[in-house]
């Protein structure tokens, strides 16, 4: 049989040795490319090729729409994946968006070659290092959940990322019943109680996409430079900023806070522990304090949100800034303030306004807090979603799918118990933000 493959992956050198085993191995390498769109391009017309050989880079979205129209467009051409990666989750995801094989770059060159074998007999093929967790009945895997049966296992990825009963019933074509019958059974065979529990279990053991939260969500701007924190807990928010202070220090930027007396008061308590005073000593000198309902106050007329005082205290701020650094950064808290006071179109207003001034001034960088009660108490979840678009990125900044220990995990679970929170039926909301976390 004359074997033909189309590589796709960025870096020209590992197109360059695959091309080269291939060829030893009787295969003809008849296309190759760079970048997906160029790939999807060629897709627009006739196919004639066995092997799409797949590199899983940045653009993980795009990447997953390769696997998906090529198995739509062409069923028989076999997809495998050759990524970096081997977190479950995106294993997970190019399996279920079609691909028929994934094996990881630090495979050896016999498993690379074993997969396209077996690929060839209509077989699934996934590299040692990830198949443990594809099929949870494989021997080898010991995590709670190898007790489940593979449609558990289904059931529980879903539940996992918030979804609803409904939701997963239309996804696995069975019915809703059923799925709360697994429901079920998974929550007494992993010993877990809640919503929230399913969600901690699937980002300890890299379950859940949710930094690709951070992957698919759109924000209204595309800088980078707007960044939200959301906390059910001071500390977690204050650990936080803390650690927005120490990269600004570390990057000789200037540093502005707008947060009640409070939180203030607490951050200095943390700048004085850490690295035995060292941030501290920049307490005066790099660092400045704004009261955060005196600054509200100054922005509004009459009771209302004014664009033009906004810029004139924005841009007053900014300006005495850049006369010490060239860059800077700032923390503040108004919006939360409005939120808490039931003014949500008020705080979205404001988060237009920091935007329109970070698409003229590249200069500064700005993380907004928000406590999840003050969003929640307002929503069944759009306007938590709404708040998430406003910004560039969420943090912790942190890879979300690594993480294991219980107080990274509260991070995440801050941004999602509003999306968890039971009704009455005992299902979960079905509103979700466009998911990093």
């Amino acid at each position: 049989m004359n074997l033909k493959a189309f590589l796709l992956d960025e870096h020209p050198i590992s197109r360059f040795g695959i091309k080269a085993l291939l060829a030893q191995n009787q295969i003809e390498v008849v296309g190759e490319a760079s970048k997906y769109l160029d790939y999807l391009e060629l897709t627009q017309s006739k196919i004639a090729w066995n092997f799409l050989i797949l590199d899983l880079g940045k653009e993980f979205k795009t990447g997953m729409r390769i696997i998906r129209e090529t198995k739509a467009k062409f069923p028989d051409i076999k997809v495998l994946v050759f990524a970096k990666y081997t977190e479950p989750f995106i294993v997970i995801e190019a399996m279920r968006h079609g691909a028929n094989g994934y094996v990881s770059k630090s495979s050896d060159i016999e498993e690379f070659l074993s997969a396209l074998r077996e690929l060839l007999l209509n077989k699934h093929y996934y590299s040692n290092d990830v198949k443990d967790f594809i099929d949870p009945l494989t021997p080898k895997n010991h995590t709670p959940h190898g007790i489940l049966s593979k449609r558990e296992f289904q059931v529980l990825l879903q539940l996992a990322q918030g979804m609803s009963n409904a939701a997963i019933a239309k996804s696995l074509a069975i019915h809703a019943k059923t799925v709360s019958s697994f429901r079920s059974r998974i929550m007494e065979k992993l010993k877990l109680n809640t919503n929230a529990d399913l969600v901690r279990y699937g980002i300890r053991n890299r379950l859940v996409p949710f930094t690709d939260a951070q992957l698919s969500l759109e924000p209204v701007r595309q800088h980078t430079n707007h960044l939200v924190q959301f906390y059910k807990d001071d500390r977690y928010l204050i650990s936080g900023i803390v650690e927005f202070i120490r990269q600004g220090i570390v990057a000789n930027e200037g540093i502005a806070i707008i947060s009640t007396a409070g939180h203030w008061e607490k951050i200095c308590e943390e700048l004085e522990k850490h690295s035995s005073g060292f941030l501290a000593l920049h307490l005066h000198t790099r660092i400045r304090f704004l009261e955060v309902h005196e600054t509200l106050e100054q922005i509004l007329e009459n009771g209302e949100l004014n664009q033009k005082r906004f810029e004139q205290i924005s841009g007053k701020l900014i300006s005495e800034m850049k006369d010490r650094s060239e860059r800077n950064r700032i923390y503040g808290e108004i919006v939360n303030v409005l939120c808490s006071m039931g003014k949500y179109q008020d705080a979205m207003a404001l988060e237009g306004f920091w935007n329109d001034l970070l698409s003229k001034n590249e200069t500064f960088s700005l993380l907004c807090g928000y406590k999840v009660c003050n969003v929640d108490s307002m929503t069944q979840g759009e306007r938590f979603e709404g708040v998430c678009n406003q910004h560039s990125r969420w943090l912790p900044e942190e890879n979300h799918r690594l993480m294991a220990d219980e107080s990274s995990c509260l991070h995440i679970l801050g941004t999602l118990e509003m999306r968890l929170a039971l009704d009455g039926t005992g299902e979960t909301r079905t509103h979700r933000p466009r998911s990093k976390l």
